[in-house]
């Protein structure tokens, strides 16, 4: 292990709620009810929601009896993107939000933005480091597909770019490995490269008990690596 860093990424939660249609739906909803409380739970914007997806848990209650909403615990499929704000406890939508329902910005650009702004401090020291940059750059430079654990091994843990070779990696480095992957970590990664696949720049295919992992719009991968 070359690298010992743990990505945290951004965390997703639930992965349904960075899909189509629900994603802009609920940006759409938001925009319609500006200004309300998040911890009220009689805004309006929850019957709102009820009503457009009744199986999400809009409103929840905790055991001590308290309003529980769904944005407390899963906002980043907004507020990460930043096209939405919960700031002082109220519904926004950001300029950014509202060049998105105008169509002046595309949901991939808007997630291939935000992927070549993430930085994370990881490792023993602390270096500041770009994962999606670097999983952009790994998937490019692969020989072939690679499974999440493959990428967690060869990309995660062993190869920057400029630094180190991946298909020696993958040739050479891969096979001495014989632990699992951390299981935090691992399911952080797992997000990770969901996400990259939202915005339409790698692909997914299941080969038995594995997802295998490809280039599907090397632009788009190419524009994160800038």
């Amino acid at each position: 292990i070359k690298y010992d860093c743990a990505w945290v990424g951004i965390d997703s939660g639930r992965e349904g709620l960075w899909k189509e249609p629900i994603w802009k739906d609920v940006l759409r909803i938001i925009a319609e009810h500006v200004g309300e409380r998040v911890y009220d739970r009689t805004s309006p914007i929850y019957r709102a929601l009820e009503q457009a997806y009744p199986n999400e848990a809009w409103r929840s209650t905790t055991r001590e009896g308290d309003f529980r909403p769904l944005f407390r615990d899963y906002p980043n499929s907004w507020t990460r993107t930043g096209v939405a704000s919960l700031a002082n406890q109220q519904f926004q939508v950001t300029e950014l939000g509202k060049r998105v329902l105008g169509g002046t910005i595309s949901k991939s650009g808007l997630l291939i933005h935000m992927f070549k702004q993430h930085t994370e401090h990881s490792g023993l020291h602390g270096v500041a480091e770009k994962p999606f940059v670097i999983l952009a750059s790994g998937v490019l430079a692969a020989p072939r597909a690679l499974s999440t654990q493959e990428i967690y091994w060869a990309i995660m843990k062993n190869y920057r770019p400029e630094q180190d070779s991946l298909p020696d990696i993958v040739k050479k480095t891969l096979r001495s490995i014989r632990r699992e992957p951390d299981p935090t970590p691992y399911r952080r990664l797992r997000n990770m490269l969901t996400l990259m696949r939202t915005a339409e720049a790698i692909a997914s295919t299941r080969r038995g008990p594995s997802t295998i992992w490809s280039a599907l719009n090397t632009q788009l991968l190419n524009d994160i690596k800038m």
